[in-house]
């Protein structure tokens, strides 16, 4: 099943989607992933005495609180979440690769 993902017995197929184009329930999935995504590396962040650790852990807690509502808004600041938490992942892992 390569090219899928599987969440609680659904499976997603992988797609070029924009986050605008999805349904709220996976838009919803999606957040809650990435602000999953954003304490892991908040830890990690924070053990090595990285800069942006406060920033990356601050979004997590804004995603897990704010998940559903952003999830539901197709305006485009709930977009502007999402990047925002791709650009911090990215910094992070660019600034531990070099």
């Amino acid at each position: 099943m390569a090219g899928e993902i599987s969440t609680k017995g659904e499976l997603i197929p992988k797609s070029d989607s924009a986050f605008s184009d999805l349904t709220i329930e996976q838009r919803d999935q999606v957040l809650v992933r990435v602000a999953g995504s954003l304490h892991y590396t908040a830890l990690m962040s924070r053990a090595v005495h990285d800069k942006a650790a406060t920033d990356i852990e601050r979004l997590a807690e804004r995603i897990d609180r704010e998940h559903q509502e952003i999830a539901a808004d197709y305006s485009p600041s709930s977009g502007e979440v999402l990047y925002r938490a791709v650009e911090l992942l990215d910094g992070f892992h660019r600034r531990m690769s070099s």
